[in-house]
């Protein structure tokens, strides 16, 4: 069974929002490269390159049993808002099944797309999301996934 991170986020209205991103099963051979919170961990990198995609602020980052104080400051940006996300669709590398995760008030300034709500997989921050995101997180049954698209969605 896959550990499940979930790093909380604060938007510029206070508003506290949060995402469920599966990594591999946390056992004592692996926990800490998957628990770590630094560069080179499952957990560390996965943070590092969402936060360069979204205008929200951490509050903390939990791993199962794992919890990260952070930030947990209204962003400045008037722009991080929680009703825009940008949502992650991927596939099961074993079995086909398809998930997805969203993350919240993503930085359309980077990477959005005039004419469409699908994000460029080339642009450098969503690439290295992407790679990060295939190379660090599972699926729910515990198997590699492959990304198939990031899309910008709102909420109401």
């Amino acid at each position: 069974m896959p550990s499940v991170y979930k790093p909380v986020f604060v938007d510029n209205s206070g508003e506290k929002c949060s995402t469920t991103i599966y990594l591999p099963a946390l056992s004592s051979a692996n926990y800490d490269s998957v628990a770590g919170n630094d560069i080179g961990d499952n957990l560390g990198n996965l943070r590092i390159a969402i936060a360069a995609v979204t205008r929200c602020n951490f509050v903390k980052h939990n791993l199962t049993g794992v919890s990260y104080a952070d930030l947990n400051e209204i962003p400045a940006d008037a722009d991080a808002q929680n009703e825009i996300r940008l949502r992650i669709d991927y596939t099961d590398n074993v079995n086909g099944r398809t998930g997805y995760f969203t993350i919240p008030a993503p930085n359309l300034d980077v990477f959005g797309q005039t004419g469409s709500d699908v994000i460029d997989p080339e642009e450098i921050t969503v690439a290295a999301l992407f790679t990060a995101i295939e190379t660090y997180a599972v699926s729910r049954d515990d198997h590699p996934i492959t990304v198939q698209k990031g899309v910008v969605v709102g909420r109401r």
